[in-house]
């Protein structure tokens, strides 16, 4: 990025939006402040944890604020005195009210991980990942009082493999983001750029994944889990029960071939092995078709191969999961 004569002030609070703090960091740019979420509790131990952005801007010298809400007078104060020519967000995780959008002279620019108006809202990746969409992308937006309605400054597409759960793809487009980012700014505050209002009548909106969320139905069709199975990894992860316990299955791949021979009993949810070129398989029988497995998670226990998960738990093949 050439030099900037502006200052910035950066909105951000996760692991994926350290990675962009880092990289425009390096820029000659002026960031005059960061702003993320107050520290939380994590894990049973409850201990208190920065946010991987905030833990980056004080490593790199960088005034750090963690509201509780934006819409308190004080730190709409403090942001005005602040004086922000520009105003970048990344995964903050808390609304921009109007008070604030309204501050800088160049707005305020938002990385969202889905090519607008594709998936707006709050799971654009997993959205992405659970309607089998074959490519996403990333928009670089201007902010306003609607839920990622605003205008886009630019676009960079992307293929999604089968290898891509959400958080993969989500830190693919991410690193997408920064880069494209970096190229946007000049452009924009030089007036090179003309803002593309959305298409309103193409728009679809995402909701907030939640825990139930990831219980499988072994009623519906194998590719139909296969894909809930990368879309909901990490959250809400996509469970089972077996021996009274919560079963995660992290990673799977459908087979539908016509010549799948299942045996006897094809009810949905009964587990069995077949044998592929050679090659026994462990899985799931579904609705339609079969779910591979080759990693899993009991409640209670770590991640496991599932070749070691059936050596452990013997009575797994020929049970039926619910």
């Amino acid at each position: 990025m050439k030099s900037l004569n502006i200052k910035i002030i950066y909105f951000g609070t996760p692991e994926i939006s350290a990675h962009v703090l880092e990289k425009i960091s390096k820029e000659d740019i002026n960031i005059v402040g960061v702003f993320t979420r107050p520290d939380s509790f994590y894990g049973r131990g409850k201990k208190l944890l920065e946010s991987p952005v905030k833990q980056l801007a004080n490593k790199l010298g960088l005034s750090v604020f963690e509201p509780k809400s934006l819409r308190m007078n004080d730190i709409i104060e403090q942001i005005i005195q602040l004086s922000p020519d520009l105003i970048i967000v990344a995964a903050y995780g808390l609304i921009i009210p109007k008070e604030i959008l309204n501050i800088p002279k160049y707005g305020v620019i938002n990385i969202h991980p889905s090519l607008l108006p594709k998936y707006r809202g709050p799971s654009p990746v997993a959205w992405a990942l659970l309607n089998g969409d074959p490519i996403t992308g990333v928009s670089i937006m201007l902010l306003d009082e609607g839920m990622d309605t605003g205008p886009v400054l630019a676009a960079e597409k992307l293929s999604i493999s089968t290898d891509h759960n959400t958080q993969s793809l989500t830190e693919k487009l991410f690193q997408i983001g920064s880069n494209l980012l970096i190229a946007t700014i000049p452009l924009w505050v030089s007036g090179e750029i003309t803002p593309i209002q959305q298409n309103t009548e193409n728009a679809t909106t995402t909701k907030l994944l939640k825990k139930e969320d990831g219980k499988i139905d072994w009623g519906l069709h194998c590719e139909i889990i296969a894909r809930q199975i990368r879309a909901f990894n990490p959250w809400p992860s996509t469970y089972t029960n077996f021996d009274s316990k919560r079963l995660i299955i992290e990673k799977a791949f459908s087979i539908t071939s016509l010549e799948l021979n299942l045996g006897e009993n094809k009810s949905p949810g009964f587990v069995t092995q077949i044998e592929i070129n050679g090659k026994i398989i462990t899985g799931i029988v579904c609705g339609v078709g079969f779910l591979a497995i080759s990693k899993v998670k009991l409640e209670g226990s770590s991640s496991q191969d599932v070749v070691d998960f059936v050596r452990g738990k013997t009575k797994f093949i020929g049970s039926t999961l619910k």
